[in-house]
């Protein structure tokens, strides 16, 4: 893995995570570099960097594994490559595969989203007015209504 690769993937939070170690909201936390009584470290999470104002440490991801290991570049560079794999080996564990629905599952989905679709006729008069007059057709026929193609029936499905 390139040290840019490992820069990009591992972030000052996991890093901080990592080591126990949570920012406030302002982005700043006690250094772990120096003894102190109020927050001097400042964390930049968009350019997952930190700078400490008060013992002057500073730098990226790899600098701060340094840091805190007391360790070379190179060693920094090695624990931060398993850190990665540590967490993503554990967010594909954390991932189980979706369970399948059973037939009456869908048959019941589908049921549901058809509510859905046929009352939205009801609610909307260009539609109404379209099937009856327009097309001639009565609304005892099974068909349905979707006023938005993306966010409503997203919406529908949520609400099931």
């Amino acid at each position: 893995m390139e040290i840019q690769e490992i820069k990009q993937r591992l972030s000052i939070e996991t890093v901080l995570k990592h080591y126990g170690l949570q920012a406030n909201r302002n982005h700043m936390l006690k250094c772990p570099f120096h003894e102190e009584k109020e927050p001097s470290l400042k964390v930049y999470p968009n350019t997952n960097t930190f700078n400490c104002f008060g013992c002057k440490a500073n730098g990226d991801t790899i600098e701060f594994i340094q840091l805190k290991e007391k360790c070379n570049k190179h060693e920094a560079l090695k624990k931060a490559t398993e850190l990665i794999n540590t967490i993503e080996a554990t967010a594909h564990q954390d991932q189980a595969p979706p369970e399948p629905i059973s037939r009456n599952g869908k048959i019941e989905l589908l049921t549901k989203l058809f509510g859905y679709f046929r009352g939205a006729i009801n609610n909307s008069k260009p539609s109404r007015n379209y099937i009856t007059q327009t097309r001639r057709l009565e609304l005892f026929l099974e068909i349905g209504y979707n006023p938005s193609w993306r966010g409503n029936v997203f919406r529908a499905i949520s609400e099931l």
